[in-house]
C-alpha cells in the first residue's frame, strides 16, 4: 500500500511542480519578452539617430564644414558610423530575439494549459496520505509517510537543479562556440596583418560572422538558463549571481566594434565572452554542489524507508 501511496503522492507533486514551473516561465518569458520589446523600440531610435548622423556628416553641411575646417571630418564620420553599425547588430540581434522568445511565451501558455486541475490530484494524493494514517495509527507508519512525503520533495528539488544544470551546459556549450570562432577570426586577423590578403580577409569575416550568430543563440540560452535557475530558487534558497547574462550582447557588440576597427585582434569581444563562460561555470559549480548534497539526502531517506518497512 505505502508503494502505491509513494507513487500516487510523487505523480501528483510531480505535476504540480511541472506546472508552477511553467506558470514561472510564462511570467519570466513574458518579462524577457516585453524587455527586448521595449529595447528593439529604442534601438531602432537610436538607429535612426545614428543613419542620421552619419548622412549629416557626408552631406555639404554646416557641420560638414566645420569639421571639414577643423580636419576631423573623416575621425567623426568613422565614430559615427562605427557607433550606427553597433546600433543595427544590436537592433538584428533584439528583432530576432523577440520572435524566439513570442515563440518560447506560446510554448509554455499551452503546456501551463494541459496541467489544469493537477491541484485538485494533488489534494487527493495528500487525502489518501491522511486516510492511511488515520487507519493504521501507528508510529512507524506516519514516520513512513513523512519520510515518502520527504522523498518526494527531494526528487522535485533534484529534478529541478539537473534541468538547470543541463540548461547551463547547454549556455556554455554556446559560448565555447563563440569563442572558437573569435579565436579562429583573431588568427585570421594575424595572417591579415603580415600580408595574407583578400583570403585571410574574407576568412576572418566569415569568422565573425559565424560568431555573430553563435551570440545569439548564446544570448537565447543564457535566457533560458536563468529561467531554470529561477525554478530552482522557487524550491531551495541558492544565491547565484548571473548579473553579466542580461548584458551579454551589448558587450560583445560593443567589444566587437572596437575590435574591428582596431583590428590589432579580437580582443574586447574574446574578453567579454570569457567573462560571462566564467559566470557560468561557477554557477553550475554551485549547482553541482547543491545536487550532490540532495542526491546524498535521496540515499539517506531511501535507506530510512528500507528499514522502516523492514521492521513493519
Amino acid at each position: 500500500m505505502f508503494e502505491e501511496l509513494n507513487k500516487e503522492l510523487i505523480n501528483a507533486k510531480e505535476k504540480l511542480m511541472r506546472k508552477n514551473k511553467y506558470q514561472n516561465s510564462v511570467d519570466q518569458t513574458r518579462e524577457s519578452l516585453q524587455k527586448e520589446r521595449d529595447r528593439k523600440i529604442e534601438l531602432e531610435r537610436i538607429l535612426k539617430d545614428e543613419d542620421m548622423d552619419v548622412k549629416k556628416l557626408e552631406s555639404l553641411s554646416i557641420t560638414n564644414i566645420f569639421y571639414s575646417i577643423l580636419g576631423s571630418k573623416q575621425q567623426q564620420l568613422e565614430k559615427e558610423r562605427q557607433e550606427s553599425l553597433s546600433a543595427k547588430l544590436k537592433y538584428d540581434d533584439c528583432c530576432k530575439s523577440v520572435l524566439e522568445l513570442e515563440k518560447a511565451l506560446e510554448f509554455y501558455k499551452s503546456s501551463l494549459k494541459s496541467l489544469l486541475g493537477v491541484e485538485c490530484e494533488y489534494e487527493t494524493a495528500i487525502n489518501h496520505k491522511e486516510e492511511f494514517i488515520l487507519q493504521l495509527n501507528d508510529g512507524n507508519s506516519q514516520k513512513l509517510l513523512q519520510l515518502i512525503d520527504s522523498l518526494s520533495d527531494i526528487e522535485t528539488q533534484k529534478k529541478e537543479l539537473t534541468e538547470a544544470i543541463e540548461s547551463g551546459e547547454s549556455a556554455q556549450s554556446e559560448l565555447e562556440s563563440v569563442i572558437n570562432s573569435l579565436e579562429s577570426a583573431q588568427d585570421w586577423g594575424t595572417w591579415d596583418m603580415l600580408g595574407g590578403g583578400l583570403l585571410a580577409t574574407a576568412a576572418k569575416h566569415s569568422h565573425i560572422d559565424e560568431a555573430k550568430e553563435y551570440a545569439h543563440q548564446t544570448k537565447i540560452a543564457l535566457i533560458r538558463f536563468q529561467n531554470e535557475l529561477s525554478d530552482v530558487n522557487l524550491i531551495m534558497n541558492i544565491d547565484i549571481n548571473i548579473g553579466s547574462f542580461e548584458t551579454f550582447a551589448d558587450y560583445f557588440f560593443d567589444g566587437l566594434i572596437s575590435d574591428w576597427v582596431v583590428q590589432s585582434g579580437i580582443n574586447e569581444s574574446l574578453d567579454s565572452v570569457h567573462l560571462v563562460a566564467n559566470d557560468v561555470d561557477n554557477v553550475i559549480g554551485s549547482l553541482k554542489e547543491k545536487l550532490k548534497s540532495i542526491q546524498n539526502d535521496m540515499i539517506s531517506t531511501e535507506e530510512n524507508i528500507k528499514l522502516l518497512v523492514e521492521q513493519a
